[in-house]
């Protein structure tokens, strides 16, 4: 199950007319072990509110969070 969020338009950072998608959340078991994962595999991440925040990349697009499921 997800959620999609609307933004509107004057918060979009594309040109083109349309739908652009900035960012997308996924459920993980563990929070430490995920943060684990991306370091040996040299994944720049942030951690806020206990959550980690993959920043888009060049060519990606949109950001990628991960939250602990309950």
């Amino acid at each position: 199950n997800g959620d999609v969020v609307m933004a509107s338009p004057s918060e979009a950072t594309s040109p083109r007319d349309g739908m652009l998608l900035s960012t997308i959340v996924f459920g993980v078991g563990s929070v430490p072990h995920l943060s684990a994962i991306l370091s040996d595999a040299g994944v720049d991440y942030l951690s806020e509110n206990g959550a980690v925040i993959v920043p888009a990349a060049p060519g990606q697009g949109a950001r990628f969070i991960f939250e602990e499921l309950q």
